[in-house]
């Protein structure tokens, strides 16, 4: 598949062709709503830093052995951070949940190690925040929040006259959703 413009430009020639050879053109239905969903929950979740800290959750040990051989002494657990999708916000819902349970084991497993790396300092700061908890469970509820929608719509079949009632009821449990981290946040 290519870019936007790419695919914009070869609709917009084809539905010229169907237009001159035929008589009639196709409905535009804009671009796909599934990308704009997940950027939207990137620019609503960027200012948390959710997905610094997930992503260095997982390359803090996959990229190192031995730190997972660290981790397994020092905490017991062989339970380790799944990889962060950073253009599929919506679908990182079991990167959240694995980050969560293994957030206790990784507090004491970085307490009773010292390293300098980036991805390092990033969890220890994000330990150090007692939002950071809330801030994934709420993550996690926006995520569960439209799984629904993306699995409906993520289809070949033809579902777009379902899309109007589908949005509305989403548009008001985000404004909701919005209301109450406002008044909590």
């Amino acid at each position: 598949m290519d870019g936007p413009n790419v695919n914009w430009a070869f609709f917009q020639s084809f539905d010229a062709h169907l237009k001159d050879i035929h008589g009639f053109q196709l409905l535009s239905v804009g671009s796909c709503g599934l990308h704009t969903l997940h950027n939207s929950v990137k620019g609503g979740f960027a200012i948390w830093n959710i997905a610094k800290l997930l992503h260095a959750l997982h390359s803090h040990f996959y990229h190192v052995p031995a730190r997972r051989e660290d981790y397994v002494e020092t905490t017991g657990s062989d339970l380790f951070p799944l990889q962060f999708c950073g253009h599929r916000w919506l679908e990182n819902e079991p990167v959240a949940t694995r980050a969560l349970q293994m957030w206790d084991d990784l507090k004491k497993y970085l307490d009773s190690v010292d390293n300098d790396s980036s991805h390092y300092h990033t969890l220890k700061e994000s330990m150090k925040d007692p939002l950071t908890i809330p801030r994934l469970h709420f993550f996690l509820s926006v995520s569960r929040m439209f799984t629904p929608f993306l699995c409906k719509y993520q289809t070949d079949r033809p579902v777009i006259m379902y899309l109007y009632s589908d949005l509305k009821s989403l548009f008001v449990v985000c404004i909701l959703y919005t209301a109450i981290s406002d008044i909590h946040c």
